[in-house]
C-alpha cells in the first residue's frame, strides 16, 4: 500500500468518514474513495466491514508496537481470510448456475 491508502485507512480504523478523512487529509472525497477502492482490491477486501476490521488490526498493530513476526502473522491471517471469501463466493456463484440450470431444465421439461 502507498503511504496515502496507509494513511487513508488509518482514518477509516478511527470511525471516520469519507469525508472527514478527506477534510483531515487535504483531498477531495473523490480520492478518498479512489484510495478505499485500491486498498480493497491490494488486500482483497469484499465490503466495507472487512476494509474496516482490516484497519483495525492494522491500527492496533501499530499502537502495540507490533514486532516484524506480528505483521507477519497478520499478512497470514489475511491471506487465510482471502481464501476464505473467495471459496464463499465460488460457493454461492456455484449455487447461483445450479439454480439457473434447475430453472432452465423446469421451463424446458414445461414446453
Amino acid at each position: 500500500m502507498s503511504a496515502r491508502e496507509q494513511e487513508t485507512l488509518s482514518y477509516i480504523a478511527r470511525g471516520l468518514t469519507h469525508a472527514q478523512t478527506a477534510s483531515r487529509m487535504g483531498i477531495t472525497e473523490a480520492t478518498v474513495n479512489t484510495h478505499i477502492e485500491r486498498i480493497r482490491r491490494k488486500l482483497g477486501l469484499g465490503n466495507k466491514a472487512e476494509l474496516t476490521r482490516m484497519a483495525i488490526n492494522l491500527q492496533q498493530l501499530k499502537l502495540t508496537g507490533a514486532t516484524e513476526r506480528d505483521r507477519d502473522r497478520l499478512a497470514e491471517d489475511l491471506a487465510h481470510v482471502r481464501e476464505e471469501l473467495a471459496a464463499q463466493r465460488r460457493e454461492r456463484d456455484d449455487a447461483a448456475t445450479a439454480e439457473a440450470r434447475a430453472a432452465k431444465d423446469r421451463k424446458d421439461r414445461g414446453r
